[in-house]
């Protein structure tokens, strides 16, 4: 047992020293036996997902279902302990440490873990109250750029306006560690950024972020998919095709879109890349297939009349005039 003696704490008060009675202290044993439940959930997620990461096969629903059960315990015990007090940049770093968890427990962006989404942006911007000048705001900055992206997947009037504070985060990231990240940590964080900047109808930028991220880390497919729908939502039909015959050409190909960890922006724009990749390969009616499975997911696109361009091509000689 570990006993704390803290009877008084001199201070002075106009030059006389006072002293602060035992029972004027805060007693935050309720707070900390909290974070200790906190810790103890915690502890038990992190290994869960380590387990995840090493693993080379999909890992069952059952083992995503123990993370998603025990980092939503540990958030639950450190926002308890917030609410208790007193409240502690360490302590809104723990919330956001599970948070951030929870919400990779499964993949893409999921209605049902919006609370994680918000969650991790909560105790961002708890951590960044307390303490602006914290050394893993690298780490805040990149896990707010992705949750932002998240809440933005899942559509709505508020879409947007998630993509913007998300593309805001990217480059804050970049302006911290930019310097000192490994080629393909940066080409990512462009990509990343691209796919939002793409997401608002800001183009000529997700062109050039993406053209960015190739020149950074040129043997990842993803910049090169990323780059071919940018192109053909622009527009550019020959250069859209030209750069997803390369992006087949690297890695696994059209298969890294499947891999975990990589999601679309919104929910169901992976379908439109789909369309693409197989109109290119003049696959006509698997094209056409994808094109509709976009439309039906992403009610709200910017790019619905792109893909119904593209429907009405399929449906004559498969390629745009």
């Amino acid at each position: 047992m570990r006993v704390s003696l803290a009877l008084a704490v001199l201070f002075t008060i106009g030059g006389v020293a006072q002293a602060i009675p035992f029972w004027a202290h805060e007693d935050t044993r309720r707070r900390d036996g909290l974070m200790a439940i906190g810790d103890r959930h915690l502890g038990d997620a992190k290994r869960t997902a380590a387990a995840i990461a090493g693993s080379r096969g999909a890992m069952p629903d059952l083992v995503r279902d123990y993370l998603a059960e025990q980092s939503r315990a540990a958030l639950g015990a450190f926002e308890r302990a917030l609410d208790v007090g007193p409240e502690t940049a360490d302590l809104h770093y723990r919330a956001f440490l599970a948070a951030v968890l929870l919400a990779e427990s499964h993949e893409g962006a999921m209605t049902g873990y919006r609370e994680s989404y918000e969650a991790v942006v909560r105790h961002v911007e708890g951590v960044r109250r307390l303490q602006p000048l914290d050394s893993r705001e690298d780490e805040l900055a990149i896990q707010a750029g992705i949750a932002y992206s998240k809440l933005g997947g899942l559509g709505g009037p508020t879409a947007d306006g998630y993509f913007e504070k998300g593309i805001r985060e990217y480059e804050h990231f970049r302006s911290i560690d930019g310097s000192q990240l490994y080629a393909d940590s940066l080409a990512q964080s462009y990509s990343n950024e691209a796919e939002l900047l793409m997401a608002v109808g800001r183009l000529d930028e997700a062109l050039s972020y993406y053209r960015t991220s190739i020149e950074l880390y040129p043997i990842e497919p993803l910049g090169y998919f990323g780059l071919a729908v940018a192109y053909d939502r622009n527009g550019e039909w020959s250069k859209a095709v030209e750069t997803m015959l390369q992006a087949s050409e690297h890695g696994t190909g059209v298969e890294k879109l499947k891999e975990r960890g990589v999601f679309f922006v919104p929910n169901g724009d992976i379908f439109y890349y789909y369309g693409l990749f197989h109109q290119v390969r003049g696959e006509a009616a698997t094209a056409a297939m994808e094109y509709t499975r976009f439309l039906e997911r992403c009610t709200d696109t910017k790019y619905a009349a792109r893909a119904r361009d593209h429907l009405a091509e399929l449906r004559q000689s498969g390629a745009p005039r």
